[in-house]
C-alpha cells in the first residue's frame, strides 16, 4: 500500500483542463488522476495566480470518481464549479493566492459548488 501512495503522489495527471479567467494570469485547471487498481480516480481542482515570473497554485476540490462538468467565472473573483458525478473530500470555498511577501501581487477568489448546472 504505502509504495503506490508514494508513487501517486508524485505522479503526473492522466488528463488536465484549463480554465481561464477575467483576470490576468488567474486561472483554474481540472487535474484528473486514473484510478490504480481497483482505486477510482481522484480529480483535482487547483487555483492558480501568475504574475512578474512568479506563481502560486492552491488546491480548491478534490473527489473521488469526481466530475467537473464547468467552471463558471461569475466574475473576476467570484467561481461556480459545477459538478457532476463523484465523491467530495476536499473543498475551500475561498483561496487566497498570493506571490510573496506585501504589497506583492494577490488574488482573493471565491468559490461555489452547483450540481445540476446545465441551465446556466
Amino acid at each position: 500500500f504505502l509504495p503506490i501512495v508514494l508513487i501517486s503522489g508524485c505522479a503526473k495527471p492522466d488528463k488536465v483542463a484549463t480554465f481561464g479567467s477575467p483576470v490576468d494570469g488567474v486561472f483554474y485547471t481540472v487535474e484528473i488522476y486514473d484510478g490504480f487498481g481497483l482505486g477510482s480516480g481522484t480529480t483535482s481542482v487547483y487555483a492558480h495566480f501568475e504574475r512578474n515570473g512568479k506563481s502560486k497554485k492552491m488546491l480548491v476540490l478534490q473527489g473521488d470518481d469526481l466530475t467537473v462538468a464547468k467552471i463558471i467565472w461569475n466574475g473576476p473573483n467570484d467561481v461556480t464549479l459545477c459538478l457532476g458525478t463523484g465523491f467530495t473530500e476536499i473543498f475551500r470555498n475561498e483561496v487566497t493566492l498570493s506571490l510573496g511577501d506585501s504589497p506583492e501581487p494577490s488574488e482573493t477568489i471565491s468559490n461555489h459548488l452547483q450540481e445540476h448546472c446545465d441551465a446556466r
